[in-house]
């Protein structure tokens, strides 16, 4: 009788999809949704999909047009790296640009687009940013950080019986100058924001509200701006980053990095081509944008490792003989025999972990 309930429970839990075998590795709760006598489900029952929403805060003035070239290339292929993990997170990205108070900068304030898992919108929006006037030294960072931190739609929310899957909470601060009021000589607003906007008051409500702050430097920022850059960072659960510059061939760039020919096409017609060389400036920030991102992906339950990919073929394990007792590790000895057959992979972990979950199994 046991061998039979056995054998049934083991074929309802071979027919359980791959991604199941993920979850019970990763300790996760597998998902039971209700379904009719054809299988379907008959009522809502959504996966807790792993949420990250993401925020790029980028200075937008007329230094930073390589630094805003880099991420309008490779925000796409960022963003595909990390959703190549499992689950597949449900990432959404959110822009937001600063200059300066007039009569430093009379374009805009601030700009922002927000968060959304269109990723083609965000790269338009992004194909809009120039990078243009900004007046004395600091810029607008304080209403940049402001809007990014109450403007935008952040899921301030986490799936209560499922902890792993709150939702991560990032902002990239990307800029190559203080805010004003921070001790630069350069100022023409020395009290700080003209709209009573405050860098450290964002710090504390990024706090409050989960959302981690990772800042990145230009060419051109002071002691100031690194000084502030640093702590908005440390105090927010982030980091700062230093960008470095190198010179590449424009045409060579694009090429290696698979992107059509128009993206050196308009790369030539920002400040720093090099019409001599035929060279751009470029900086790794894509490298460091997709591993915090993806490290955050991890910290809510994405696995970047195929958990099933490398295992032999089940097939190829399961000694011929069910008598065997490659079972007895999983049932405690029920089914007898010997446990020198027991083949070494996650299939067995799998029905182990199960069995040891079922209560009336250790009565």
């Amino acid at each position: 009788m046991i061998k039979k309930i056995m054998s049934l429970m083991l074929m309802l839990l071979i027919a359980l999809p791959i991604g199941a075998l993920a979850q019970v590795q990763k300790g996760m709760p597998i998902m039971a949704c209700p379904v009719d006598g054809q299988g379907n489900v008959i009522e809502p029952c959504p996966f807790p999909q792993p949420a990250i929403d993401v925020v790029f805060v980028i200075d937008s003035t007329g230094s930073m047009q390589d630094e805003i070239r880099q991420v309008k290339t490779h925000i796409k292929k960022i963003v595909k790296e990390v959703e190549s993990g499992y689950p597949r997170p449900d990432l959404r990205i959110g822009i937001v640009t600063y200059r300066d108070h007039a009569p430093e900068e009379y374009g805009y304030v601030t700009q922002y687009l927000d968060l959304t898992s269109d990723i083609d919108r965000a790269l338009n929006f992004l194909g809009n940013i120039d990078a243009q006037g900004g007046g004395d030294h600091p810029e607008a960072v304080a209403d940049g950080l402001y809007d990014a931190i109450h403007s935008m739609n952040w899921r301030d929310y986490s799936i209560q019986s499922v902890p792993a899957y709150e939702t991560q909470k990032l902002i990239f601060l990307i800029g190559d100058a203080a805010p004003h009021g921070v001790g630069s000589s350069d100022s023409s607003f020395e009290q700080g924001c003209p709209d009573g906007h405050n860098y450290k008051e964002s710090i504390e409500e990024a706090q409050i509200r989960g959302i981690r702050i990772f800042t990145v430097s230009g060419s051109g920022m002071d002691y100031p701006g690194v000084r502030v850059w640093q702590d908005i960072a440390e105090e927010t659960g982030g980091s700062y980053f230093e960008l470095s510059y190198q010179r590449v061939d424009v045409d060579q760039y694009y090429k290696s990095e698979g992107l059509p020919a128009s993206y050196a096409e308009e790369a030539r017609s920002d400040a720093d081509y090099d019409r001599s060389s035929n060279t751009i400036l470029v900086n790794p920030f894509a490298s460091f944008g997709s591993a915090k991102m993806m490290a955050a992906a991890e910290s809510a339950g994405v696995s970047y490792d195929d958990p099933v990919e490398d295992e032999p073929e089940v097939e190829d394990s399961l000694p011929e003989d069910p008598e065997d007792g490659w079972l007895s590790p999983i049932t405690g000895g029920v089914t007898g025999g010997s446990t020198a057959s027991v083949p070494s992979n996650s299939l067995v972990n799998f029905f182990k972990t199960i069995f040891t979950r079922i209560a009336f199994w250790n009565r």
